[in-house]
């Protein structure tokens, strides 16, 4: 009976890894840079100049390291909805100039 249990944990565990493949690829794709340090604290979310950093302990469970990709996911995600649409785009359009 313990071997079954342990392969049921095992599976949960790849599901787990699995989905945090997933939301680290989505952290990229959105511009997020994911490193994974020694910290003292799970780790967090932050903004150098233009690009968004988020460093996670590499020590702490799969569970939390999925949780801080998503709360950075979705930070990011409405700061992307937020942002205006840049000044000269709007000039240019206005004016009826093009791009070169």
């Amino acid at each position: 009976m313990a071997g079954k249990g342990m392969h049921q944990d095992k599976s949960k565990l790849r599901g787990k890894e699995s989905a945090l493949a997933e939301l680290e690829a989505r952290c990229q794709e959105l511009g997020i840079k994911v490193v994974y340090d020694d910290l003292r604290g799970e780790g967090g979310l932050c903004r150098v100049r233009e690009r968004f950093w988020l460093i996670v302990n590499r020590r702490v469970s799969v569970a939390t390291k999925i949780r801080l990709l998503n709360d950075a996911l979705k930070k990011v995600g409405e700061k992307a909805a937020e942002t205006p649409i840049e000044t000269s785009t709007v000039a240019r359009a206005r004016t009826g100039h093009k791009s070169s």
